[in-house]
């Protein structure tokens, strides 16, 4: 662990408070103004909350406006109790969510303070001071309504509106957005993935997304949007729950004819308890879920086999009245057999492929339902995370708060199936026509998964930070200062490949016949198959926020954030350093990668009355940047190349063609050798502007547009290439010991937009009705302003940068819908629907037979290479968003019906029947190939998943 250089700097963070604020928000605010019969305000009246979710007692005065706000305040249901001499005591009841304010007012009359009086009304539902578009979802939400049967907090993202799903996994599409669980930071370091962490989602307290209008205490993120997760405490008395979902075999349906029902089989058991350890002052919860999954994904010859166990335990502090405690530990491994299949010869983001994803290995064309069960592999995920958030209200006017969490090792482990060898892949390719010299199409894989490929990723997280409040004569200030310190974010990765090997099977045959013509061994620098390396990461993050209410009606937000980001990749200097020739363009420096970089925000919100609330933000943010390698930010040193050998022709009886690969060094870089040209800078620009309307009943409409530019999308030129200027071909390599190299920063030749209007209505997911719509009408535009002159390969097939626009593949049409109501008897119905109008895919084609074989070019060393540049596929039309093929519009609908048992004991029994895709509808969303020159163009794939039945059983108590 490389943080001991950073000890000093975050021990003189973590006890400085001047430099600190709330960061990812663990509480809400309620404020409110009190007034008598007459309507005249009231000041010095006592407010104060409590709540048995949350430790500790809250209060508050108002102030000579009758006005009083209480901040810091864990989201729970809390009692609001307003008093003062001379008048009735009032209280009402409120719920607090998580970043957000509930306005709750008092109206006193004349009487004894021992005369109280309780009002009984919903929470208004509609925050006058947000100035973006956040979403609640509180416990209730999340698990009555039936999004997935995976039964997760991330399903949440599914409901808000603006955000892409793929409706075959309904899982959200991209990645870069940033989750914290009780303040800490646990976006996963590679990749930001928000699967990072799992467990049962019955600890979740309550949830907010944020989609859009981020402040300065957020982070970094590309698409701007944010999800932060308030757990459960425990109480004053004991509690929890007990329960089993099940999805039988026998209640899974087939909605594609030809092809079988799912193989699922669920086995779910959820556990939770809460409670004291010593009351009014230390409470614990904890909860518990067994993974126990058997699914098919894409059609696959056998089911994915997941296993694992979820805990989560959280112990809960009130040191001294003004001193709040929490510490939590969640450990989330799990096993999924037969969930991946080989995508690449060699080692890179794509060298094992989900069976459940949409995206073909570059190796074969190979998709799931081509791939036998023993060429299939393990996914292994999952570990320790352990987190702590203190909490010391300083004053009145001052709160101080350190956020930690610590990830260790988790794995992200690819490898062959459970007593199975590193056993070659076979790649099995054939054609009607029986000719093997022709134009040839994967048809199956077989062998064995071929590769073990680990990454083990840990992340140190510390974040200090401090609230003040300030009011003057221009009105009232929250201010907030602080620092997000990652002085460790590492991932260890090893690789250990077997061949890949390639075989023509004649039509008609079941591999007796088999020939083989095609052998690719993996070599290292040592001359083995296996590397290892490490990059590892210091990021530091400072901002610095104001929230402003000059009046009652006017809330303004305004922010900096400044991050600077070192990447380093361990051993470039040993081992390239001493082995590249002199002048050779890479950075050998082990610091490939270096930014600083400053995220502004502003954004106002107008309370008009009766005529809604008006809201606007702008901002900028820039990309995380993690250690997946997707962002160009770090390469291996150690690298395994490539070394071909082929039968030429293919009818040749031996592999007699050897075609050494590049020499296996990691030569593509970050930074340039002098600085003139930094990696990175990858941002986003983001314009809001939306009315939110308040409606009977606790509910609201509101209209949203939003603008986003991305700029600066990574790219990168190769300085080791020598390209006929009029056709492209490849003529030589200035170092021909060596393939591309690549300096990947960021050259600006594209940029993307992204345009939305989004209309939301929503009613508090609370009494006997809640309900969340939403539509979203988004153009999401790639804009090309110039080729790269050293890799882009289709300026030589007379296409233009305006050829290369295209705003027609992404759905333009979303909406969403979820609610539930509340029937005679203890019944519940609930329900869920999502429509994902069907992506558009461009009609591609090429001026040679798919699969030719690409001419030979011969380097000044002797070296023999393929032309890469050779048969590039192209749009038919020649333009993009012309000729298309467009996949199907999704609907789904989920439908949950549950009984309440009342038992002694305040106990309660739960039963409930859900129907996944009720009306069974069968969209596919892909297809095999969009390339008309193959034998599989056109032919639909991952369909939506078909209609399943789940049973639950749920005790609480």
């Amino acid at each position: 662990m490389r943080f001991r250089s950073c000890a000093a700097l975050v021990l003189a963070f973590a006890l400085v408070p001047g430099l600190a604020s709330g960061q990812r928000t663990t509480t809400g605010t309620v404020t409110g103004r009190v007034v008598d019969s007459s309507g005249a305000v009231l000041p010095g009246v006592a407010v104060s909350l409590s709540s048995p979710e949350a430790l500790g007692q809250f209060s508050g005065v108002t102030d000579a406006q009758g006005l009083y706000r209480v901040t810091n305040l864990p989201p729970a249901t809390y009692q609001v109790r307003a008093e003062l001499s001379g008048f009735q005591t009032v209280i009402r009841s409120a719920t607090v969510r998580l970043n957000a304010v509930t306005e709750v007012e008092f109206t006193l009359a004349v009487g004894s303070v021992s005369e109280t009086v309780t009002v009984t009304a919903e929470s208004p539902i509609v925050d006058p001071e947000r100035a973006g578009l956040s979403v609640n979802i509180n416990n209730q939400a999340l698990t009555t309504v039936p999004v997935t049967t995976s039964r997760r907090f991330q399903d949440a993202w599914l409901v808000v509106p603006g955000v892409s799903v793929n409706p075959a996994t309904q899982e959200l599409t991209g990645s870069e957005r940033r989750t914290s669980l009780d303040g800490a930071d646990v976006t996963d370091p590679f990749g930001g993935d928000i699967f990072a962490v799992n467990l049962n989602y019955d600890a979740i307290q309550d949830v907010e997304i944020k989609a859009l209008g981020a402040e300065a205490s957020d982070g970094s993120s590309m698409v701007g949007q944010y999800m932060n997760i308030v757990t459960k405490s425990g109480g004053n008395t004991f509690h929890g729950s007990a329960a089993l979902f099940i999805i039988p075999q026998n209640f899974n349906g087939s909605n594609v004819q030809g092809i079988p029902a799912n193989k699922r089989e669920d086995y779910q058991p959820d556990l939770t308890l809460g409670g004291p350890i010593e009351r009014d002052r230390i409470w614990f919860f904890s909860a518990y879920r067994r993974v126990q999954t058997d699914q098919t994904f894409n059609n696959a010859a056998v089911p994915v086999q997941k296993r694992g166990n979820l805990w989560f335990l959280k112990g809960t502090a009130q040191l001294t009245n003004g001193h709040r405690l929490q510490v939590s530990f969640q450990y989330d491994r799990t096993v999924q057999a037969n969930a991946l299949f080989r995508g690449t010869a060699a080692p890179n983001r794509n060298l094992g492929l989900l069976t459940s994803g949409t995206t073909i290995g570059t190796l074969s064309s190979a998709t799931p339902q081509i791939v036998a069960p023993s060429a299939l592999g393990t996914l292994v995920k999952g570990g320790p995370l352990a987190s702590f958030n203190y909490n010391w209200v300083v004053s009145s006017t001052k709160v101080l708060q350190l956020v930690g969490s610590f990830m260790i090792n988790k794995p992200n482990d690819l490898q062959p199936l459970d007593g199975q060898g590193l056993i070659p892949s076979k790649i099995i390719q054939t054609n009607p026509q029986g000719n093997i010299l022709g134009s040839l199409t994967t048809t199956a894989m077989e062998g064995g998964f071929g590769a073990i490929d680990t990454s083990h990723r840990s992340m140190i997280y510390l974040s200090p930070s401090m609230t003040f409040f300030v009011n003057d004569r221009l009105g009232s200030h929250e201010f907030r200062g602080g620092a997000d310190l990652y002085p460790n974010i590492e991932n260890k990765t090893s690789s250990d490949l077997a061949p890949a090997e390639f075989y023509y099977r004649p039509p008609g045959t079941t591999g007796s016949a088999d020939v083989l013509f095609e052998r690719d061994i993996l070599r290292g620098f040592d001359g083995g198959t296996t590397v290892s390396n490490d990059a590892y990461e210091h990021h530091y993050g400072f901002y610095f926020q104001d929230r402003w209410k000059p009046t009652s009606r006017v809330a303004v937000k305004a922010g900096l954030r400044a991050e600077t980001t070192s990447i380093f990749t361990a051993d470039r200097q040993k081992v390239l350093g001493a082995l590249l020739p002199a002048g050779f363009p890479t950075n050998t420096a082990d610091r490939e990668f270096h930014q600083n970089t400053y995220m502004p925000n502003f954004g106002i919100s107008i309370d008009s009355g009766r005529y809604g609330v008006f809201r606007g933000t702008a901002q900028r943010s820039y990309e995380w940047l993690d250690l997946g390698g997707g962002d160009g930010t770090s390469h291996a040193p150690n690298v395994l190349a490539t070394d071909i050998f082929r039968a030429s022709p293919r009818t040749n009886p031996t592999l007699n063609q050897s075609l050494p690969g590049g020499f296996p060094l990691g030569v593509n870089f970050g930074d340039t050798k002098d600085g003139s040209v930094l990696n990175g800078r990858t941002y986003v620009n983001e314009f809001s502007g939306a009315w939110e309307h308040r409606l009977p009943r606790t509910s609201s409409i509101s209209t949203t547009f939003l603008w986003r530019r991305n700029w600066d999308y990574q790219s990168g030129d190769d300085y080791n290439v020598i390209r006929d200027p009029a056709t492209g071909a490849l003529l030589g390599r200035p170092f021909p010991d060596y393939d591309a190299v690549i300096n990947t920063y960021n050259p600006n030749y594209t940029w993307q937009q992204n345009r939305s209007v989004q209309f939301l209505y929503t009613k508090n997911f609370a009494g006997n009705w809640g309900m969340n719509a939403n539509y979203s009408y988004i153009i999401s535009s790639r804009i090309r302003t110039r080729w790269n002159p050293t890799r882009d390969q289709l300026q030589f097939y007379g296409l233009s940068p305006d050829d290369d626009f295209g705003e027609r593949t992404s759905p333009r049409h979303l909406a969403r819908y979820s609610s539930f109501v509340k029937l005679p008897y203890d019944v519940t119905l609930s329900a869920f629907y999502s429509f994902s109008q069907g992506s558009r895919f461009n009609v591609m084609t090429g001026d040679f037979p798919l699969n030719a074989t690409a001419p030979r070019v011969v380097l000044s060393n002797g070296r023999g290479v393929a032309d890469p540049f050779f048969n590039t596929a192209y749009p038919q039309a020649r333009r993009n968003d012309v000729t298309m093929l467009k996949a199907d519009d999704a609907h789904l609908v989920n439908l949950r019906i549950q009984k309440g048992i009342l038992l002694p004991g305040g106990r309660k029994v739960e039963l409930s029947g859900d129907v996944f895709n009720l009306f069974n509808n069968g969209a596919a969303t892909d297809f095999l190939n969009k390339d008309i020159r193959s034998s599989l163009y056109g032919q639909p794939t991952n369909y939506v998943p078909a209609r399943v039945g789940q049973l639950g059983l749920r005790l609480t108590f």
